[in-house]
C-alpha cells in the first residue's frame, strides 16, 4: 500500500458506514474493493434501494454510492441529516439526477477516496459564502490563489498530487472559473485570502 494511502486509512474517524447500491453485482465488489484498501468503514451492498433496512441508516455518517436518482432516497434522508449520496454515472449521457457528488465507472481507487474524503467535509461557518466548497477545497483554493504549485499543495497538506488535482477540478466545476486569475479574485472576494498575501502579477 502507498504511504499515502496508509495515512488515509489510519485518519478516517469510524462514525462513517458506506451502502453500495447498484443492479451490477461486479460495480458493486468493483467498489468495495477499492473502498476497503482505504478505509476501515463498514460496507454493505444492495442490488436496489428497498434492500436497504431501516436499521442501517440510523447510525451517524451514512455514506450511499448508487445509479439510483437521489429521490428514490428522500425517506431515508429525512431519518439521516447526515446521509450523503455519491451518484454513479453509468454512461456519458447520464443525467445527475441531483446528486451533491458524482463518479464514473471509470473512477479510479484515488480519486473515489478523494470523493468520499470530502463527502461529509463542510465550510467553515464563517465562509458560508463559499458555495459548495469542502474546507480541504477552500484549502487549495487558498493555496491555488497564492500561487502554489499542484505539487507543492500536495507537500504541505500532506496528500498526494493526483488528490489536489481532483480537488482542483471539482473546484473549477463547482464555481465554473477556469482561470488562476479568475480563483485569485474570488478567493479575496469571499476573504479565503488577503491581498497581502498574493502579488499583482498573479492578477495578470
Amino acid at each position: 500500500m502507498f504511504p499515502w494511502l496508509w495515512k488515509l486509512k489510519n485518519l478516517q474517524p469510524m462514525d462513517k458506514r458506506i451502502i453500495i447500491i447498484h443492479p451490477s453485482a461486479m460495480i458493486r465488489m468493483g467498489l468495495e474493493s477499492m473502498i476497503r484498501q482505504a478505509f476501515d468503514y463498514p460496507v454493505k451492498q444492495a442490488a436496489t434501494p428497498a434492500e436497504i433496512a431501516v436499521n442501517d441508516t440510523e447510525e451517524e455518517g451514512i455514506i450511499i454510492l448508487t445509479n439510483q436518482p437521489q429521490a428514490d432516497f428522500s425517506a431515508l434522508q429525512n431519518r439521516n441529516k447526515t446521509l450523503c449520496i455519491i451518484g454513479i454515472k453509468d454512461h456519458p449521457g447520464q443525467k445527475k439526477q441531483g446528486w451533491t457528488r458524482k463518479i464514473s465507472t471509470n473512477t479510479d481507487a484515488a480519486e473515489l477516496q478523494t470523493v468520499i474524503n470530502t463527502c461529509f467535509d463542510k465550510p467553515e461557518e464563517t465562509q458560508e459564502t463559499n458555495n459548495e466548497l469542502s474546507q480541504r477545497e477552500t484549502e487549495i483554493l487558498a493555496l491555488v490563489a497564492r500561487g502554489y504549485a499542484n505539487k507543492e499543495i500536495a507537500d504541505q497538506l500532506f496528500i498526494s498530487t493526483h488528490t489536489v488535482i481532483s480537488h482542483r477540478k471539482n473546484i473549477t466545476e463547482k464555481l465554473g472559473i477556469k482561470t488562476i486569475s479568475g480563483l485569485t479574485v474570488y478567493a479575496m472576494i469571499n476573504g479565503i485570502i488577503d491581498l497581502s498575501q498574493i502579488s499583482r502579477e498573479d492578477l495578470i
